[in-house]
This record gives structure tokens, sequence and C-alpha cells, in this order.
């Protein structure tokens, strides 16, 4: 029980804002409480003056009194809905935004072990288990404990001290019962939330494969799969349903035996002359009332439960810690030096992806990255924006080990160009900006201007207001590249590593391609990998990877001139020189 509230304890905080809402959100909960406590009073003075026959004037009064509670009741609930609500997505809308920053700040290990479907149902679908919590759990779990109070008390108080204790006593054990049934039911929503996220998950992952999959005639394996997986949760679901439902209609055989107990013990009054007629009718008012905090208690307790699994899974993501720290070192604002010492890298433990690697890129040079897939060449890039951490030797930004600089500084002077260019759903302007609204139109037009890049722009429909789509193929390959160099070029990074950039482009966009790089590489430390020698002809430098080791390392003209380098011997290759 109390492990369960313990998990909710830390996520009150999104409430500290709204203390005022919360103030009048309990205000017009307590307003209804008291409404429901009073309303059969009313009544009982309504059926006395009746009874006894006097005062007869004042029945037109009690009608009007109990016609205006029964319609002042409803507009205080709706008002709480309201405002409830309107707390509720607030602060689960501010969660998002919290969880969304720290997947954000984790680094790159833990986004390969987690699907982005499975990352979305957590910071979205989970989280909206919470709406119930910030709009009106405990506010509803204590004006409801009030009710419950109140009600025994005026049972105790104003009808009989017996009948009062008799129906407290039978209230606990009714709670305690539905409680000990309903904590049989928590495993199974926990199960059901597990598999709901590998569910989405899989068909997040199936649907960006969607291509591959109709190519290859493998959609009914998919729906076969994800029929199995959606029957499982089915199942799952059903079953916590089903011990819902015995422990609420349990509840409720407990309450209608209660109310026979109460009516019997009401008539034993009447007939003892210790209470009147009218007084009974309160009695089975009160009697019936009393199930309606106590269903409330134990539907809300169920919530909680039922939650619990999601709220454990968002704990756990919150417990994820980056791997991955900066410093406070400033960066200086003109071309790096790049530095690799002794370096060794392992995604999977005990197989190496870089080792021993040694290098240094003096700053205002292009280094060219060569070998075959596989031999490391992208994790060097990786390694060198810090999305992972080398497991030992140390890379060098002047000079500096690269954790000395703060991760958001090193990643803005770090631009990368990869074969994948993610094109958001938005305009050619937010694209190239990113969504930063300081930079403006001329400032972009100028970087296309300099990088011979408005012929491209004069050709899309409507400029820069022209919207892209990442489910259209929008733009081609080569314009998404094209579209990637702008971004970088606006940003204005002192290191830039092209990753596979010009392997699907066709020669004219090339061509296009090539001129603009020029512009964006002067005066810049550049880092080019490619497969193709093509690629890397105007380099200063070149390294040659072969699994996860340096091969060769020297000035691309001299290794030209030395007939058994490698780099000599691909070029001979990739000219025809060296025939079978």
């Amino acid at each position: 029980m109390f492990s369960t509230v313990k998990l909710y304890i830390p996520f009150l905080k999104y409430l500290r804002k709204r203390i005022p809402l919360l103030i009048l959100l309990f205000i017009l909960i307590l307003g209804s409480t008291v409404l429901l406590i009073i309303t059969p009073l009313i009544l009982e003075a309504f059926l006395k003056n009746i009874r006894m026959q006097f005062a007869t004037g004042l029945l037109l009064p009690l009608a009007l009194l109990f016609l205006l509670l029964a319609v002042a009741r409803p507009i205080l609930s709706l008002w709480e809905a309201y405002l409830g609500d309107n707390i509720s997505l607030l602060a689960t809308n501010e969660l998002r935004v919290d969880l969304t920053l720290h997947c954000l700040a984790l680094d790159l290990r833990f986004h390969t072990q987690h699907t982005p479907g499975e990352l979305v149902e957590r910071v979205d679908g989970q989280v909206a288990t919470l709406n119930n919590l910030f709009s009106r759990l405990v506010l509803s779990l204590i004006s409801n404990g009030v009710l419950l109070i109140g009600i025994i008390g005026m049972i105790a108080f104003t009808i009989h001290a017996l009948v009062g204790l008799v129906l407290a006593l039978f209230t606990i054990f009714s709670i305690v019962i539905v409680y000990m049934l309903h904590s049989k039911a928590l495993p199974l929503w926990k199960e059901a939330r597990k598999q709901r996220a590998e569910m989405i998950s899989f068909t997040e992952e199936r649907l960006s494969g969607l291509e591959d999959l109709t190519s290859s005639g493998a959609q009914s394996y998919v729906l076969r799969e994800l029929a199995s997986q959606s029957r499982a949760i089915l199942r799952t679901f059903l079953r916590g349903f089903q011990a819902i439902m015995r422990t609420r209609n349990l509840l409720r055989m407990f309450f209608d035996l209660g109310t026979v107990v109460a009516l019997l013990l009401g008539v034993l009054l009447f007939w003892g002359h210790a209470i009147p007629l009218e007084r009974v009718y309160t009695l089975f008012y009160y009697t019936t009332l009393l199930q309606v905090p106590v269903e409330q208690i134990v539907e809300q307790w169920r919530s909680l439960q039922q939650g619990s699994g999601s709220i454990a899974n968002i704990h756990e993501l919150l417990a994820e810690k980056s791997t991955i720290h900066g410093g406070d070192r400033p960066l200086a604002s003109e071309a790096l030096e790049v530095a690799f010492e002794r370096v060794s890298f392992q995604y999977i433990e005990d197989t190496y992806a870089l080792q021993d690697l040694s290098f240094v890129l003096p700053a205002g040079k292009t280094l060219g990255l060569l070998g075959q897939t596989g031999s490391g060449k992208s994790t060097v890039a990786r390694l060198l924006t810090r999305l992972y951490q080398p497991q030992s030797g140390t890379i060098l930004l002047n000079g500096h080990p690269i954790q000395d600089y703060a991760l958001a500084d090193l990643r803005r002077a770090i631009g990368i160009i990869t074969q994948e260019v993610h094109i958001f759903n938005a305009t050619v302007r937010d694209n190239l900006t990113l969504f930063d609204d300081s930079i403006s139109d001329d400032v972009i037009v100028q970087a296309l201007e300099q990088l011979k890049l408005t012929d491209w722009l004069k050709r899309l429909p409507e400029g820069l207001d022209t919207v892209l789509s990442s489910r259209e193929q929008a733009l081609s390959a080569g314009e998404a590249q094209l579209l990637s160099l702008a971004r970088l070029f606006l940003r204005n990074p002192q290191v830039i590593i092209l990753d596979e950039a010009s392997s699907r482009i066709d020669p004219a966009t090339e061509q296009l391609l090539d001129q603009a790089l020029k512009q964006l590489l002067q005066g810049r430390t550049a880092i080019i990998i490619a497969h193709r020698l093509q690629t890397v002809m105007q380099t200063d430098l070149i390294l040659v990877l072969e699994n996860g080791r340096c091969r060769e390392f020297g000035e691309r003209e001299a290794l030209l001139q030395q007939p058994d380098s490698a780099f000599a011997t691909m070029y001979r290759l990739a000219a025809g020189e060296v025939r079978q």
C-alpha cells in the first residue's frame, strides 16, 4: 500500500505551481460534499413537518431549498471536472516536456537499447495515467474521506451511536477486503502496460521498414505477429478487468447487505421509540449514500494501483543517467585541431569497433577517412561528437580532452552531414534554421547565395515557405544533402564531418554539392568519410581504417607517391590500373 503511494509522491511537485487552482478545486469538492450531507436533513425536516402537521408554511421553502441543492450539485461537479482537467493537462504536459528533455540528454547507448516507439509510449501514453492524480485523485481521496466520516458522524450523533459504530466497522471491513482483492490485479496491469509498450515498439519498427516488407511480401508475417501480441494484451487486460469487476460486485453485495442491516436496526429503534419514522428514512438515505465515498475511494485506489506499473516505468526512465558529462572550458571560435590518442571503443563487449587509434588533424585541414564497411569510420564521428564515450584513450580538441568542454558547446562546434537527412514536417525555413526564430530570412538567403544554392531555392514552389514532409519524398537525396549543408552553414561550426555524404547523389547534384562544400569547408577543420576515392581527392590528409585499427595515415599526395601504400593501391584500383 505505502509502496504504491511512494511511487506517486515525487510527481506532486508538478502541482506546486498550481496551488491557487488546487485550493479552488478543493473548495468546490468540499462544497459538493457538504451538499450531499445536508440534503437528507432537509428531507427529514420536510417529512417531519408533514407527519407532525405543524409549520406547514415551511414545506414550500424546504422543497425549494431541496430543489436548489439538487441544481447546485451538478453545477459544482461541472466546475470540478473543468478545473481538474485543466490542472491535469498543465501538469502532465510539463512532465512530458521534462521526460522528453531527459531522453534527449541521454547518450546514444541508451537509445540503441530502447526503440522510439517504446519511448513515445513512456513519455506520452504512460504519463496519461497521471491525469487522474493531477486532476483530482488526492483531493478526491480527502473529500471522500471527509464525506465518509461526515456520514458516519451524522448517523452516530443524530440517529443512534450504535448504528454509527456498526456501519463504521462494516465500512472498514469492506475497504480492507476490497483492497486485498484489488492488490491481486496489480501485476496484471503492470504486465499489460509492458506488453502494450512492446507492441507499439513492434508496430513503429515495422512501419518504418514498410517498403522492404512490401517488396519482400512479409506483410502476412507482420500481421500474424501483431495479432498474436494484441491477443496477449487482450487476455491480460481481460484478466485484470475480471478481477476488478469481481471486486466491484462484491462491494455492492456488501453494501446491499449493509443497507438491510441498517434498515433492520432502524426498524428496531423505531419500534423501541428511540427514533421517529422520518429518521428511519434519513438512516436509509445515509446508508445508501455511504456507498458513494467507499466506491470512490476504492476506485481511486484502483487507479493508483493500475497506474503504478506505468509510474514505475517513468521512474525507471528518470533514473537513467547519461554516462557522458561535459566540463566548462570555453571553445575557441576558429577552426579546431582534432587528435585521437590510443582510442579504443567497443559497442559490444570483447568486440572492438576502434582499437588503439591515434592521429592528429591540424586546425583548418581536411582528413579523408577510408575503409571497408564496419572498419570504424562512423564510430570516429560518434566519438568526436560524444554520442559515445571511448573505453580507453583520449580525444583532444586544441590540445584539451573533449570532456573538458560543455556538451552543448561541443555539439554546436561540430557539424555532421550524414547520408540520411531528417526532414521535419515544416517549412523549408524551419528545416534550415531548425526552428530558431532568431535567424532572419535575409541571413538564410545570404547563406544560400554563398553556397551557390539560390537556384535550388528558386525551384521550390513557395520558396522558404514551401512545406516539406517527413512522410513524403518532397526532396530527392541530393536536395536533402543540400539542405543539410545549408543547415550547417547557418550554424557556423568549427569542425565538419561528412559521413558518406555523396554516395546516393546524381552527378549534376553532386557537382552542385561539391561547389557548396568548397565554400563550407573554407577555414574549417573537416573529416570526410567515404567509400569512393573521388570524394576524398581534395583532402589534405588520409586515414585508412581496417578492423578498427589505423592501417595508414599521412598526407594525401605523399601516400599517392608511395606505390606500396594502401591509399595508392585503392587509387590504382579505382582508376582501373590494376586488372584481375
